[in-house]
């Protein structure tokens, strides 16, 4: 259940903060739920992630390449959190498959995209 989103997310991924707060996660398509649910597990056991390509939806339908950053929190009664801050890489991932090299400036300011996730 998303629990934060911010503006950058707002952006990158277009579903207003109303839209989301409160709900499961809009970024995970039918088809890549398995692979999210294994790194929500991961992340929920104590693991860290500090950079690991996935793929997700924007709200008009658009699959975008993100790089995701995830981390475990203890809140207020012991309830466990999981941190999320994917950047969108589809720029930089289409050149990669193209063969081309492309400087980190082609990486969005959704680096600073935050959701968080409740367990």
């Amino acid at each position: 259940m998303i629990e934060i989103w911010n503006p950058a997310a707002e952006e990158l991924f277009g579903w207003r903060r109303d839209e989301v707060v409160g709900a499961q996660s809009p970024l995970v398509p039918p088809d890549l739920k398995d692979e999210w649910n294994a790194i929500r597990d991961e992340v929920f056991a104590g693991g860290v992630i500090r950079s690991r390509e996935v793929r997700g939806v924007g709200k008009d339908g658009t699959m975008l390449d993100l790089a995701l950053r995830s981390r475990r929190c203890v809140i207020g009664g012991g309830r466990l959190r999981s941190d999320r801050h994917p950047g969108d890489i589809t720029d930089a991932s289409a050149a990669r498959r193209m063969g081309r090299t492309v400087g980190s400036a082609s990486t969005s300011s959704a680096s600073s995209a935050t959701t968080c996730a409740i367990r």
